[in-house]
């Protein structure tokens, strides 16, 4: 792990427990494979934006439909725990995402934007896409003789 990813060590800077804003409360708790997705690509490499139907998305959405996404989300929270040095354990990780699965993914997200954005552990979040520079210009240079 790098330096910098220990740097900010301590518990979560994000409660568990939220319920605003609604839209994205709704979104972690009826569309679950979303968030986990983007936070899969967040935890990967921040400066690539998600696709709409990743893998990550269609994997966890089955696995959802089948009540086997616990592991999953077990294990996306350890890799967060590991990284920024929050502290835990492998059980608590398990009990926390088998009952509060929704808000486990609004938490996972909002930490990793949060340390991400302030440049701990990583590169800041890409949020805008290409921005165009304007037309490029020819400039002539003087003639020799």
């Amino acid at each position: 792990m790098a330096q910098n990813e220990k740097s900010a060590q301590g518990g979560w800077t994000n409660s568990l427990i939220r319920f605003f804003p609604c839209g994205f409360f709704w979104k972690a708790n009826c569309c679950a494979c979303y968030i986990y997705a983007d936070n899969a690509q967040l935890l990967r490499d921040p400066t690539v934006p998600t696709e709409k139907h990743s893998r990550d998305c269609v994997e966890f959405g089955r696995a959802f439909c089948i009540g086997t996404y616990v592991s999953s989300l077990k294990e996306q929270r350890q890799q967060i725990r590991e990284r920024y040095g929050i502290p835990g354990t492998s059980k608590n990780d398990f009990w926390v995402s088998c009952c509060f699965p929704g808000c486990v993914l609004m938490q996972h997200e909002d930490e990793l934007k949060a340390r991400l954005g302030a440049g701990v552990g990583g590169a800041a979040v890409v949020s805008e896409g290409y921005q165009p520079t304007g037309a490029m210009q020819v400039q002539q240079q003087p003639q020799q003789q």
